[in-house]
């Protein structure tokens, strides 16, 4: 068996050994083959003139026989001044050639027949040269130049090439609509749209603004937007040029704003444009879309607006507008030209003035001042067009306002004075152009009252019954049958108030009276809301209440000294469960009188409407004994229950 196994160990070494020396033998030959005399040449010749085309780029591609994958054969270099290229020193295969251009200004791609690219998915066959060893093979390249599409956008009005809009170039997107392939902006320095390929088949044309928005025009008499443009052709190495007619729908609009009395410009207003229908003005009158502020010398301009009819809104706080450019005379906007309207204003006059105590002449500060206009509200009864303040010292000043008949109405929010004015039979108050008219209104101080107030009890028992009376004096007056006088109680040291009642009025004492139900110590608040002609007031008082304290329960015989036994009775209102809050004081009967001879702090449970109060203890003397109840907090008064009677023994 050994024997065996060597002589199999012999032949695989023979055999690895040969396979050695086979591929010793064959890779001389091998390399010797891949140096080959073979050679590739010709010239590169342009599609469109014919001539030769010598700013290439030549690299010679290989095929390999076994994986059928490509791969570069040779060095790249350029052709010569006649396009003539050549590979020399090549083996025997299947080989292409592939030219690009050598220079990156020139066009970016050229495309070569046969045509091949080495990345390109193309048939096995495209373009392949077979060579055979030691043969010499003319293969002469027609190229194509890149396509190219140049776009002229000009003015309808002046033939002339404008640069400011966009322009979109768009393909077929292969399901029977249009994708966008490439967009140009402005092209300064120069004045045309240059695209590059490569291209082929069918591409459109349109042209928008900076917004996107699309531009009439005409491309060969055609309407340029993509739903209904015409498509151009493109064919293999075509150059094309188009131009692009833009037809203007937009029109500018500018003029100046100047009082209408001395013709001076006036700086700085505000101008609003809004567009309107031809006819009867539309009620309401749409917003303005768009504003500009004119300058310093009162000159506006809206650049570009779309043809139509326009209405001017003109604000400036010290002028009106007046007369053309309103909603029922409108501007007119034609498609390219420049509309020219001035505008007129009237200056506004004001009103001013100084609002005064009647009693005493002095300023008041803080009076609300209503403007009416008769046009609006002759009889008084709508809503002012506006309100202002006095100042300080008294000063009011109504702001600017339209040539005009007003009233003025005056209002203290503090209540302290009241307006005498009858706003029926108020003064018209002339407003002209330019000029102030003044008023010196007063208004009368109102009266300052005060309470004199009692209480029927300054503590009442629990849920007991309290009368308050009170005399409202104005001054050295009585105020007799007022319904403004009310009574309000706070639990809670006067945080807050809760009302009540509100407050008879007794004739025969000259007095307004009222009652309130008391379950804990109360501040009572009577007050007056007071009128038209006197200021409010009110005055406090504080009355107790006590809690109701039930007799404690328990022996009421007799009971044996020191033995223990349990007093126990009812607390309201209902009480937290706090020891302490109930004591019990224990009497002795000594020498023909009582002793108090022990205290004893009682315990709580709280119940549904009330709390229990209960304590045991025992008593140390024999004799006679009495014990009653305790109980004080800061709600309540101190308040002592009944006495119980017990002998000990």
């Amino acid at each position: 068996m050994s024997r065996a196994r060597d002589s199999r160990f012999m032949l695989y070494s023979l055999v690895i050994c040969g396979a050695l020396l086979a591929l010793i033998v064959v890779s001389p030959a091998r390399a010797h083959a891949e140096a080959g005399t073979g050679e590739i040449h010709g010239r590169a010749f342009c599609a469109a003139n014919g001539q030769q085309y010598n700013v290439l780029w030549s690299t010679l591609y290989r095929k390999d026989a076994i994986t059928g994958e490509w791969a570069e054969a040779a060095g790249s270099a350029s052709t010569d001044e006649s396009g003539y290229y050549r590979f020399s020193g090549l083996p025997a295969g299947t080989y292409r050639v592939y030219l690009s251009n050598l220079s990156v200004f020139a066009a970016s791609y050229l495309e070569a027949t046969p045509a091949w690219y080495p990345d390109a998915e193309t048939s096995a066959t495209a373009g392949e040269i077979s060579l055979a060893d030691a043969q010499v093979v003319n293969a002469d390249v027609t190229v194509y130049p890149i396509e190219s599409l140049t776009v002229h956008v000009r003015s309808a009005l002046s033939g002339r090439e404008v640069t400011s809009p966009v322009v979109h170039l768009w393909e077929p997107d292969g399901i029977g609509g249009w994708v966008e392939k490439a967009t140009r902006f402005a092209p300064w320095p120069d004045t045309f749209y240059r695209f590059s390929g490569p291209f082929r088949g069918f591409y459109r044309v349109t042209v928008t603004d900076a917004s996107g928005k699309f531009m009439p025009g005409s491309y060969g008499g055609r309407g340029p937007d993509i739903g209904d443009a015409d498509s151009l052709l493109f064919a293999r190495g075509e150059q094309s040029s188009i131009d692009v007619t833009l037809t203007p729908v937009t029109g500018a609009l500018s003029g100046t704003v100047r009082d209408s009395q001395t013709g001076a410009p006036i700086p700085f207003a505000s101008v609003g444009i809004g567009r309107v229908a031809p006819g009867p003005p539309a009620t309401p009158q749409p917003a303005p879309f768009a504003y500009v502020t004119a300058d310093a010398g009162g000159s506006y301009t809206f650049p570009a607006l779309e043809a139509g009819y326009y209405r001017l809104v003109v604000t400036e706080p010290a002028h009106v507008t007046v007369g053309a450019g309103s909603a029922i005379n409108p501007v007119t906007v034609a498609p390219g030209g420049v509309c020219l309207q001035d505008v007129s204003m009237v200056h506004r006059g004001k009103i001013t003035g100084l609002v005064r105590v009647e009693q005493t002449s002095a300023p008041l500060s803080g009076i609300r001042v209503d403007i009416h206009s008769y046009a609006l509200d002759a009889i008084g009864t709508g809503p002012p067009i506006r309100a202002c303040y006095s100042h300080s010292d008294g000063t009011i000043d109504t702001g600017w306002l339209d040539p005009g008949a007003y009233w003025l109405t005056y209002t203290d929010p503090s209540g302290r004075t009241y307006d005498t004015f009858n706003r029926y039979a108020a003064p018209m108050l002339n407003v002209t152009s330019g000029g102030t008219v003044g008023v010196w209104p007063t208004l009368r101080a109102k009266i300052a009252t005060t309470f004199t107030t009692t209480a029927s009890a300054s503590t009442v028992n629990y849920n007991g019954s309290v009368k308050v009376s009170s005399a409202l004096l104005a001054g050295r007056y009585t105020v007799t049958g007022s319904t403004g006088v009310t009574l309000w109680q706070s639990t809670n040291g006067g945080h807050s108030y809760s009302r009540v009642a509100t407050a008879s009025y007794d004739p025969a004492a000259k007095r307004y009276v009222a009652s309130a139900r008391l379950q804990q110590n109360t501040i009572l608040s009577i007050r007056f809301a007071g009128d038209g002609t006197k200021l409010p007031c009110s005055t406090s008082l504080r009355v107790s209440a006590r809690a109701s304290l039930g007799a404690p329960t328990g022996p009421t015989s007799s009971i044996r000294k020191g033995s223990n036994f349990t007093y126990a009775g009812s607390l309201k209102p209902k009480h937290s469960a706090t020891l302490g809050l109930v004591k019990l004081y224990f009497y002795h009967y000594e020498a023909g009188r009582w002793v108090l001879r022990k205290t004893v702090a009682a315990s709580l449970t709280t119940r549904t409407y009330d709390s229990w109060y209960h304590a045991r203890t025992s008593l140390p003397y024999v004799g006679k004994w009495r014990v009653r109840a305790y109980h004080a907090d800061t709600s309540h008064a101190a308040t002592y229950s009944a006495y119980r009677y017990v002998t000990v023994k």
